[in-house]
């Protein structure tokens, strides 16, 4: 259905304000989020919104 390819130029996840979830993203949880993204041998699925 669709093409495999890469994506660049992204963010998946920035410190800060979690804007609508009443969270605060630090520097360890953004770490932990990219090791366990770079631990994929087949990438992730995503999104380019959150549902409503």
């Amino acid at each position: 259905m669709f093409e495999a390819g890469l994506i660049e130029g992204v963010s998946l996840i920035t410190e800060g304000e979690a804007l609508g979830h009443e969270a605060w993203i630090d520097s360890v949880f953004a770490q932990q989020v990219a090791d366990a993204l770079n631990a994929s041998e087949k990438g992730v699925k995503s999104r380019f919104t959150i549902p409503p």
